[in-house]
């Protein structure tokens, strides 16, 4: 059963101010809370009902003194899902190593990302491509969101997503090399880039001005339709498999 505090503490996780305070982030849904499980995080608590402890949950050594079984109706009350997932688990926030930048590897650099289900499929995209590192900035959506964790589907522990000045960030590092997509770059496959920094601006305007400023290169993905321009995920999707390792 949950309790009065708990759906209360878990109200507040929804929300980027009490993840900070906390260090905390919930994951929700089987394929997710599974994903976690099995990586190097250690879950803080766990909600579940009696049909997943019973059919799934004993597929994990699951420390007893941290799980909490519920009914339908309490998932329904403490999940943000339309939907109720069978299990909804609370993971601590991983620490981040020290970032180290290598100019012949590509880092995903975005910025003002505001919607969490692209970034947590962009999260998703990066670790499959083998990208090292996401780089947010400050203005992004947070990764842990509930939207991006779901999107990310268990990424988000073995991927470092950092938040940075953009425009700092190249000018400290002026060796490595900046491609901004845009539509008016040189077509992607054509420049043939290999390590550097790739940028994906705001769903809705692009690049800021600032940071177009400083990028030395600018490319695009070509297309033949009329669709005004790509989904920031699908573009980034594009890139990172024409500039990931697998490709070289």
């Amino acid at each position: 059963m949950v309790s009065k505090s708990q759906e209360k503490w878990l109200r507040q996780l929804q929300g980027k101010k009490f993840r900070d305070k906390f260090q905390l982030f919930i994951a929700e849904g089987h394929k997710t809370v599974a994903e976690l499980l099995q990586s190097s995080l250690r879950f803080d608590k766990l909600f579940a009902t009696e049909n997943w402890l019973r059919q799934k949950g004993k597929t994990f050594q699951l420390p007893q003194d941290r799980i909490v079984e519920v009914s339908p109706v309490e998932m329904k009350a403490i999940s943000s899902f339309i939907t109720p997932p069978e299990v909804l688990a609370v993971f601590p926030i991983p620490e981040l190593p020290e970032l180290w930048l290598k100019p012949e590897l590509p880092y995903i650099l975005l910025d003002n990302l505001r919607d969490p289900g692209n970034l947590g499929t962009i999260i998703r995209t990066a670790d499959w491509f083998g990208i090292p590192a996401i780089i947010c900035s400050p203005g992004c959506a947070d990764c842990f969101n509930p939207k991006a964790i779901q999107a990310s589907m268990g990424s988000i522990a073995r991927l470092p997503v950092y938040y940075h000045d953009l425009v700092r960030l190249l000018t400290d590092h002026p060796a490595i090399p900046s491609y901004a997509c845009t539509i008016q770059g040189v077509p992607l496959s054509q420049d043939k880039p290999k390590g550097g920094f790739f940028i994906i601006g705001n769903e809705a305007h692009g690049l800021t001005e600032s940071l177009l400023a400083k990028c030395r290169h600018q490319i695009t993905i070509p297309g033949s339709g009329h669709a005004e321009s790509l989904n920031a995920a699908i573009a980034a999707a594009i890139m990172m498999y024409e500039v990931s390792n697998f490709r070289q």
